[in-house]
């Protein structure tokens, strides 16, 4: 008899259907998105903070870390962006995207708002604008995988998490639209501890499932609460995230501390950035700021992965301080890591960008790098980013 097998097939036709039916409105309903069409390229864009420098524009100022310009690019009169970062991958069409912290109104009738908002880079798309009530006091960092979820510091000296692919784009109008969740301790969180600020999420497989922040505490003689910015410490620490990502499992100070070679204290370590070399080496440039500087210090130093638990650490006495000083903005380095590029502090329009050669610094036993190439280079004003 054919009609019993074709009459099964039928059947098993229709119930496939209804499952794969039932999964996507699933997928729809909570906003997930497959990212396998992006893939993993690293940034070649590192955006700086133009309010800065004065006078102020509400547009993006990128640094091109293969060529060391600076590039201008003109968004909307009525939006301002802060804190912004680029994602580690690039989506089918080949843009990079660009979350930030937005500023405007979403319509002409509408009351200004604050939130996030992701861009696609070359071309200005924008994909997502996201009201809140939480002021992000820092640039995001990204998942180091195909992911949009992003991490931020808050205003309040919390650290949350967000993914733009369980958002609702432009106009997000359901009650069960996705907000920004903090971070939660499931360990004991450090004593006296402040705020968390500046997340650095790198892409090195090694460093998997752990962040690197700045972390500020109060002296023992304050409470947290009452603590002045003088009688405070910001030191750069590590954090262990939860599996997913939802939780800080364990943390320790990032910078083991020598003898101190300056009678300068250093009271802030901030903006942490990670690079691989082609040898597999890792590296650590950050921002150091003395106690009664109002500029800080760029600083190089190696990176080592210690223990079963694949701890990070660095150490002090192995820094390699550069010659200047610097505004607190985040360090960038080249994609193949040879160049490190920080803002000067007497950075003015044009903007100066300096580059120190990697390769000398970590030949260089003592401090005090010289800057070499690029020469200032003139904001250019563009309408979109080159890619590879």
């Amino acid at each position: 008899m054919v009609w019993l097998p074709l009459k099964v097939l039928a059947r098993l036709f229709v119930t496939t259907a209804a499952v794969l039916t039932l999964i996507a409105i699933t997928l729809g309903r909570y906003g997930i998105r497959q990212s396998d069409d992006r893939r993993m390229v690293p940034p070649r864009y590192q955006p700086i903070n133009i309010h800065l420098f004065q006078p102020h524009h509400n547009d993006l100022l990128m640094l091109d870390v293969e060529t060391g310009v600076t590039e201008q690019i003109p968004i909307a009169d009525s939006q301002v962006l802060k804190y912004s970062s680029c994602s580690p991958w690039q989506d089918r069409w080949g843009r990079t995207h660009l979350a930030a912290l937005w500023m405007g109104r979403s319509s002409p009738d509408k009351e200004l708002a604050i939130g996030l908002t992701r861009y696609a880079l070359p071309g200005r798309e924008v994909l997502d604008r996201v009201e809140m009530d939480v002021l992000p006091a820092s640039s995001p960092c990204w998942s180091p995988d195909t992911t949009a979820r992003i991490l931020f510091a808050g205003s309040d000296g919390q650290l949350y998490r967000f993914s733009f692919d369980g958002s609702r784009g432009l106009n997000p109008v359901a009650d069960d639209t996705p907000r920004p969740l903090p971070l939660l301790w499931q360990t004991q969180p450090p004593a006296g501890l402040i705020a968390i600020s500046a997340p650095n999420w790198p892409t090195d497989p090694r460093l998997r499932g752990k962040i690197l922040a700045a972390a500020t505490f109060a002296h023992k003689e304050h409470t947290p609460q009452l603590a002045p910015r003088r009688e405070s410490q910001t030191e750069l620490w590590w954090l262990q995230l939860s599996r997913d990502g939802s939780a800080i499992v364990a943390a320790g100070p990032l910078i083991s501390k020598g003898p101190a070679d300056s009678a300068e204290r250093i009271t802030v370590e901030d903006l942490p950035v990670i690079s691989t070399l082609s040898d597999g080496r890792l590296l650590l440039a950050y921002l150091a700021c003395g106690e009664s500087e109002s500029h800080y210090r760029l600083r190089l130093a190696p990176l080592t992965i210690q223990g079963p638990s694949s701890l990070p650490s660095a150490k002090e006495q192995d820094a390699v301080e550069f010659s200047g000083k610097f505004l607190l903005s985040p360090p960038a380095f080249s994609g193949d890591g040879r160049w490190l590029y920080a803002i000067p502090h007497s950075a003015q329009r044009p903007i100066r960008v300096e580059r120190f050669s990697v390769a000398d610094a970590l030949a260089k036993q003592s401090a005090q790098v010289a800057v070499t190439e690029p020469t200032p280079t003139p904001i250019t004003i563009v309408s979109r980013l080159r890619t590879k």
